[in-house]
């Protein structure tokens, strides 16, 4: 079963209204993460706009305040933490919300919270940018929007803050009402105190929501990541137990987190090995041998007479250690290595690059072969970040298949998540691992212009990907061609290719 969200009836008829809400929908169907509200798709249906959502029918947290008047801490503090989590998913999607309120905070049950309705809520059930879509929630609106200053996430940051906050105090954070954005803004320069008005509010706690709300912009948490950390922290003080995210499958962070376990535990045993021979040698001044003491001081004559030396204390200790430490940087780089293929295998050649660079090596062949990655893993996603540019600029008309073989008459605009796919009738939107390697090199090659300036490169990018992809033949004519017109590829063949010989 699905949500089924309609355009206000008074604005059917607007157009450019139903358009703008068209391309929110579009890039809000590109959020995918647990704490969000999945859209699914939008259209047009005798002359009414609609969106269709994910259904989430265990109420709101205004439901919750209404029944309860005020939540736990506890609760209260979960909530915050995963609504931040999609807030944030969304912002690396350059959305903001605008309109972070309890009514917008739907419960899946009582342990997971979801965000709604991105940059929609304010436009589909109000106008935009008037006073009514300023009036519509006063307590959570932050102050900036009522001086008609640039709204960035600090925003959305101080929305759900204020949304916390009468959350857990059962009152909103400033008292008063009035119809004047000067008296509201004033209100909200002098919020209420946490502490003050709920008592057994921790300080921790309290001292989160209060900086969320914080009047000035620049004294608001800098990034969601930093937020969520204080209030893990917060919520570690409360029920003194380690934050632990819990997903249903191993994404991206979990895959990196590994890699730096390992890492770590490689650099630990480095360090201890490396310490080891110095501390069971105890240090002592040696006196500098010379003339006839040299054979006496530790050597002895083989039967032949040659001067035998026998390996000095603590040598063969060091040596043993060398071996075990480039054993277990190999260990490490091997479990890199997998991390870094899951990752351009997903087409994520960001996360490729993290994981490649996040790892320690000091032995000279495999820093080597970590150099080598890293730049390939840079081609990768200058090439996805080209193809991205390309195809919301000018599109892309021609037939395609996905992975199931479903066929689609084009691409009407991609993310770094996915890609809308033209239907004969309507928009499907996809992830990036559903359409072949060989679909999306076609695609990007087709941007490619003779004449261009930026040719070679183009070339070359797609060189880059089709080798990654086993696509060797093709990759190795479009490196020679960005060769031929730019000789500086000609030495990085071999990067690509290292099995191939080069031609001269």
């Amino acid at each position: 079963m699905v949500a089924l969200k309609l355009l206000r009836k008074d604005l059917v008829g607007d157009k450019d209204h139903t358009s703008r809400l068209r391309e929110e929908a579009r890039v809000a169907a590109s959020v995918n993460h647990p704490n969000v509200i999945q859209v699914f798709s939008s259209g047009t249906d005798h002359g009414q706009f609609y969106v269709v959502m994910e259904l989430v029918d265990h109420g709101t947290l205004d439901d919750l305040i209404e029944k309860r008047n005020r939540l736990s801490e506890e609760q209260v503090l979960e909530s915050g933490i995963q609504v931040a989590k999609g807030l944030r998913a969304a912002y690396r999607q350059g959305l903001i919300h605008r309109d972070v309120k309890p009514a917008n905070i739907l419960f899946v049950d009582e342990q997971t919270a979801k965000i709604s309705d991105f940059g929609l809520a304010g436009a589909a059930t109000q106008k935009s940018e008037t006073r009514e879509e300023i009036w519509g929630t006063p307590y959570y609106v932050a102050p900036e929007r009522l001086n008609n200053a640039p709204e960035d996430f600090r925003s959305d940051i101080y929305s759900l803050g204020a949304t916390l906050f009468h959350a857990v105090a059962g009152k909103a954070p400033i008292e008063g009402d009035t119809n004047s954005a000067v008296a509201l803004l004033d209100l909200k320069s002098r919020p209420l105190d946490l502490q003050t008005v709920a008592p057994d509010v921790s300080a921790a706690t309290a001292g989160v929501f209060q900086r969320m709300i914080a009047p000035d912009p620049a004294r608001r948490f800098s990034s969601y990541d930093e937020l969520m950390s204080e209030m893990e922290r917060a919520q570690c003080a409360l029920t003194g137990l380690d934050p632990v995210e819990v997903a249903p499958s191993r994404p991206r962070w979990w895959s990196l987190i590994s890699g730096a376990l390992l890492i770590a535990l490689v650099a630990t045993a480095i360090f201890f090995l490396a310490r080891k021979p110095h501390e069971n040698v105890p240090a002592r001044a040696l006196p500098a041998p010379s003339g006839p003491l040299v054979e006496l001081n530790g050597k002895e004559k083989s039967p032949a007479g040659r001067v035998v030396s026998p390996q000095p204390a603590g040598v063969a200790t060091r040596a043993e250690n060398g071996r075990k430490i480039r054993d277990l940087e190999t260990t490490s780089w091997n479990a890199t290595l997998a991390n870094y293929r899951e990752q351009i295998a997903r087409y994520d050649f960001a996360g490729a690059s993290e994981a490649i660079k996040n790892v320690q090596l000091s032995d000279a062949s495999l820093k080597q072969r970590q150099k080598r990655a890293e730049k390939k893993a840079q081609w990768l996603i200058d090439w996805k970040n080209k193809l991205i540019d390309d195809l919301n600029g000018a599109h892309f008309s021609g037939a395609l298949t996905d992975g199931s073989g479903a066929q689609y008459t084009g691409i009407a605009g991609v993310t770094d998540q996915s890609l809308s796919l033209k239907l004969p009738h309507g928009i499907a939107r996809l992830t990036w691992t559903e359409l072949a390697p060989q679909t999306l090199l076609t695609v990007s090659i087709s941007f490619i212009q003779p004449s261009a300036p930026d040719v070679a490169d183009r070339q070359w990018r797609c060189a880059a990907f089709a080798s990654e992809f086993g696509q060797a033949e093709l990759g190795r004519q479009l490196a020679e061609a960005a060769a031929k017109a730019e000789p500086q590829y000609r030495e990085q063949i071999s990067q690509l290719f290292p099995d191939i010989p080069q031609s001269r």
